[in-house]
């Protein structure tokens, strides 16, 4: 009898692991806690201000953030959640005549950011919807601007959990596509326009946990205000590589990576405004009762790639955790 019990046992667990997918696990009073990492080259400068009149135009941000989600509604087809900011840190290089100001917007930002809420509609196949930055204030033009481009900028660290999920077990062995995600997209206020591609594979299954790997190409172009010149367009190329846990129905790591170059025909190639793109970056599920790792105090830095003597510190590239 009991030889025939452990048979009966291996059988229905070979048969769990065979009908095991990829869907997120949401239900009431479930919390899925994350620490992101992300650093985005910007192809066009993002002003951030302050409550007193004071403001910057920043060129690159590095962030680091842990939130906290839970579901608020079920739909048949997507989640709602209600994702609270625990805490955040922003470093940011600026350009030359902004040097001073960047670090007391990007303090003040921090306290701001820090406990307010993100909104955030999850699809039942895994993309991410609409996003919004709750609880900042939008009491004028001015202010409203700000808090736009604080929600993009928190859009670029979440673009990593944006992941459709395979429709069968063929799409999971051959690879499954996904046109234009969030991480092929550019953070700029008056929109972008352009195309992408990304192709998602499952490299092997370690029990519950599945490496997944992600290549993509495509185009993107911010809108821009010259009144004369080129646009700039950008031909992006990205990888990622990432681990779910098909058990507990979460990501519990992913990292990625993804290059923006002008076309021969951007205004960065003629003369104008304009620079390369680059988005990198990187989140780890943290479990009930585990620490985050220490954040930066918020501040502002050197461009990256700018060496030298100077009264701000050094740009140091993010550290991608190991997978």
């Amino acid at each position: 009898m009991s030889s025939l019990l452990a048979l009966a046992w291996l059988v229905s667990g070979a048969a769990v692991a065979a009908d095991a997918e990829m869907q997120w696990s949401w239900g009431e009073g479930v919390h899925h806690r994350y620490y992101i990492e992300s650093e985005v080259h910007l192809p066009v400068p993002i002003m951030l201000v302050a409550e007193l009149n004071t403001e910057a135009r920043m060129i690159a941000v590095q962030t680091q953030l842990v939130i906290d989600c839970t579901q608020a509604r079920e739909g048949r087809k997507d989640w709602d959640l209600e994702c609270d900011i625990n805490d955040i840190s922003l470093i940011g290089a600026g350009m030359t005549g902004d040097q001073g100001n960047l670090a007391v917007v990007l303090q003040e930002i921090d306290e701001r950011l820090t406990s307010a809420r993100l909104q955030v509609t999850l699809k039942r196949d895994g993309r991410i919807g609409a996003v919004d930055l709750e609880d900042i204030d939008r009491r004028n033009r001015r202010l409203s601007q700000n808090a736009e481009h604080l929600r993009l900028l928190l859009v670029r660290a979440l673009s990593g959990l944006d992941f459709r999920f395979a429709n069968n077990a063929t799409d999971e062995g051959t690879g499954w596509p996904q046109f234009d995600g969030q991480l092929m997209k550019v953070p700029y206020s008056r929109g972008s326009q352009g195309s992408g591609q990304m192709v998602h594979k499952v490299r092997r299954k370690e029990g519950n946990n599945w490496l997944i790997d992600t290549e993509g190409r495509g185009s993107a172009a911010p809108a821009s205000g010259q009144a004369s010149g080129a646009p700039n367009t950008y031909i992006m190329e990205m990888t990622a590589v990432g681990r779910f846990d098909v058990e507990r129905g979460v990501w519990t790591q992913r990292k990625w990576t993804v290059i923006g170059e002008p076309t021969a025909g951007s205004a960065v190639n003629a003369g104008f405004d304009g620079a390369s793109y680059l988005q990198a970056g990187s989140f780890v599920y943290l479990p009930e009762g585990e620490a985050p790792p220490t954040l930066n105090e918020s501040g502002q830095s050197n461009a990256p790639g700018v060496e030298g003597p100077s009264s701000l510190q050094q740009w140091v590239p993010i550290q991608s955790l190991g997978m």
